[in-house]
């Protein structure tokens, strides 16, 4: 599992550190790490459920799997014994019954060979006798079928009967407002014989009867035609009676008309019996015979049957008993095996279900948490954007509001100087956009930023171009100048502009400036080589005055010098369009060191070069490149030649029209040149109130005039 944490959220920006690019790099850097974290975290999370998950199932699968191998092969074994033992204990009942039956089938056949040879004789003896019995026999052998006849006639008349009285009582039952349920099944046996067409006599009797009871309680209506309590109670009887004899009657027909044909058959026979009777009576002695040859045979037959059904009952018990016995044991054993096999299982799925349920839950939880951390991250570098461009735009006004005079112009050091504006978006960091819509809420999907120099401590710009492009970077330097002219307080600039190729094409709007004050543009825009010596000679000077003069060795840099100052210093830029024309060797060894030495002493450069000039002997682009932020001029398009904002599109300030940028200029020499005029408070110079009239004009007066510098005063 990875280790990875988001970057822990740091305190608030003071106003100065929200607008600088270190600030807001380290944003970048920390929503960076933060997102490849995330994005690695998203992953890791929803592998490590997945994983578990897995082998959650796999675990429960393969242990079910086992199992159920184990407990079916014991469940198989025990089967196979159990059938084993019953196969045998059929095999040798079937194996004992073929021998008694063999047994009884010889024995039957000796008996039923003596009795025919005994009863032929006698059968023979009286054939004469028989003839004469079978002629009387003929002639009344009709009669059975005559009173089938009638009692078949009758039975069709009964049916109608029962149908006539079911239907008169549930008519009676409806007019009376007795209500019946559906009729119940007849599920009492059918009789065989002749006591199926007694039930049935008796039913067809009892229909009718009941049912004339049931009409007989017309008397007991009541006014509103219903019936009375104890008379709908009894119709409800009688009615189940009368419905049960229906029923009953109505299901025996059938099998009663059978058992006629069958009865008829049974009486012919009896007649035929009866002859025989009649032969037998005639001739005593051969149906003596006959007799009890037939006796003496049953009886042998029966001892044999009783012997058989013994023996057989015997077998079957044994059998019966073995059975038990294996029934007693082998489907208890079966059963528990097939338990044990179903406790297992849910067993193991139950420790399945709570691995399961335990993932989701960490899963749920890491997701939290990080959830969490990123909305925190996100948050704080949505906060710094908008506070930097809540500072921009209360420092950097748009240009017609300066125009106009809606903005007021600076009174205090900006926090740095904006040169343009970087497109940032989350899709183009790596991790940035998560595939989860929920984490993409914290903030904004784009945004801009401000880009900007720090001010007064690194205010230098490069910008490495060509010879094609130079018309662009012109335009770029005069916006750029133009906004650290409107955005310094009224009077703290001043402008050294070198334009050898464009001869001020470009800056020619700055020398309304000298209109008020020619210090501000040192009067002119310098084009020539010596004259270009010349400026930056004066600039080195300058430098080596601050130095000396002012910071010397109490102040670090000339903004700690004016925090402290009545009067302040002002800043100098050296604006060079189109380096390294018409410079000498000399004037780029000094053009160096004031990129080098001059963020001390308040100068700055603003330089486009085109790089692809021969630059003059003994310098190095680098000596200014290391000191300065450094812009790419390519096809129109600018860089920021920065670790992290180089991958970010740059959007360069842009010069307003040739109006506006007049109004603005104008508005800005105006305010420099009352920002000339320092009024000192009588305080100021005032000696304490302790010390007046203590002193002495003996040897000379001594008249604190005003300051000069950050601690003197002028006498």
């Amino acid at each position: 599992m990875s280790t990875d944490q988001l970057p822990v959220p740091t305190t608030g920006p003071t106003t100065v550190e929200a607008y600088d690019r270190d600030h807001l790099r380290r944003q970048m850097d920390n929503l960076r790490r933060a997102a490849a974290a995330r994005s690695r975290q998203e992953n890791e999370i929803v592998e490590e459920r997945d994983q578990e998950i897995a082998a959650a199932k796999a675990e429960a699968s393969d242990g079910i799997a086992a199992t159920t191998a184990k407990h079916r092969q014991e469940i198989d074994a025990t089967s196979k014994e159990y059938d084993a033992v019953v196969r045998r204990l059929e095999s040798q009942a079937t194996a004992e019954q073929q021998k008694i039956d063999e047994q009884r089938k010889s024995r039957a056949a000796a008996i039923e060979r003596a009795y025919e040879e005994h009863s032929t004789k006698v059968r023979d003896d009286s054939e004469f006798e028989q003839s004469s019995v079978k002629e009387v026999f003929k002639e009344k052998r009709n009669d059975p079928q005559k009173f089938q006849a009638k009692a078949e006639k009758d039975h069709v008349q009964w049916g109608a009967q029962l149908d006539e009285a079911a239907t008169r009582a549930r008519e009676f039952l409806t007019k009376c407002g007795v209500k019946v349920g559906a009729a119940a099944a007849d599920d009492v046996p059918v009789p065989e014989g002749d006591e199926l067409l007694v039930q049935l006599k008796g039913a067809h009797e009892g229909a009718i009867l009941r049912t004339k009871e049931l009409l007989a309680l017309e008397a007991s209506k009541t006014i509103f035609g219903g019936l009375k309590k104890e008379a709908a109670q009894k119709a409800l009887e009688l009615w189940g009676s009368i419905e049960r004899d229906v029923t009953r009657g109505k299901r025996l027909l059938a099998p009663a008309a059978e058992w006629l044909k069958v009865r008829c058959g049974l009486q012919a026979k009896q007649m035929e019996a009866k002859a025989k009777q009649d032969l037998a009576d005639l001739e005593a002695r051969a149906k003596k015979t006959i007799a009890d040859l037939a006796a003496k045979r049953e009886a042998q037959l029966a001892e044999l049957e009783e012997k058989y059904r013994t023996a057989s009952a015997t077998i079957r018990s044994k059998v019966d008993a073995g059975r038990k016995e294996a029934e007693a044991k082998y489907p208890a054993r079966l059963a528990a095996l097939e338990s044990g096999l179903a406790d297992d299982i849910r067993r193991r799925e139950a420790r399945r279900v709570a691995r399961l349920a335990a993932a989701t839950e960490r899963h749920a939880s890491r997701v939290r948490e990080m959830t969490e951390q990123w909305a925190t991250v996100r948050r704080e570098a949505a906060s710094a954007w908008e506070e930097a461009n809540r500072i921009d735009a209360a420092s950097f006004p748009s240009w017609d509001a300066l125009a106009a005079g809606s903005a007021p112009l600076p009174t205090q050091d900006p926090p740095g100087l904006r040169f343009g504006t970087l497109a940032m978006e989350m899709a183009k960091i790596p991790g940035g956009v998560s595939a989860q819509a929920e984490l993409n809420a914290f903030g904004p999907a784009a945004w801009t930023q401000p880009a900007a120099v720090p001010f007064p401590a690194e205010s230098s710009v490069l910008v490495k171009t060509t010879a094609d492009q130079k018309e662009t970077a012109g335009a770029f330097l005069q916006a750029l100048t133009l906004r650290i002219a409107a955005g310094a307080p009224a009077g703290q600039t001043r402008f050294t502009i070198i334009d050898p190729l464009g001869l001020g094409k470009h800056f020619a709007g700055f020398m309304h400036l000298a209109d008020h004050d020619e210090l501000l543009v040192t009067s002119r825009i310098w084009t020539e080589p010596q004259q270009i010596e010349q400026r930056l000679a004066d600039i080195t000077e300058q430098m080596e005055l601050v130095i000396q003069k002012y910071l010397r060795n109490e102040y670090p840099s000339i903004g700690a010098y004016n925090a402290d100052a009545e009067v302040p210093e002002p800043y100098r830029f050296v604006v060079v369009s189109n380096f390294p024309a018409n410079f000498t060797e000399t004037s780029a060894r000094r053009l160096a060191s004031i990129a080098a030495s001059g963020a001390r002493c308040g100068v700055y450069t603003i330089v486009s070069v085109d790089t692809k000039q021969t630059l003059p002997a003994n310098f190095s682009l680098a000596d200014i490149e290391q000191h300065a932020t450094t812009l790419v001029l390519k096809d129109g398009t600018f860089t920021w030649q920065d670790a992290e904002f180089s991958k970010w599109p740059l959007g360069v300030e842009q010069s307003p029209s040739d109006e506006v940028f007049t109004s603005v200029i104008q508005r800005v020499g105006k305010a420099a040149k009352a920002a000339k005029r320092v009024e000192v408070p009588f305080d100021r110079v005032a000696p304490p109130e302790e010390k007046w009239w203590t002193g002495s004009t003996a040897s000379g007066i001594d008249v604190p005039l005003g300051p000069a510098g950050a601690k003197k005063m002028q006498h």
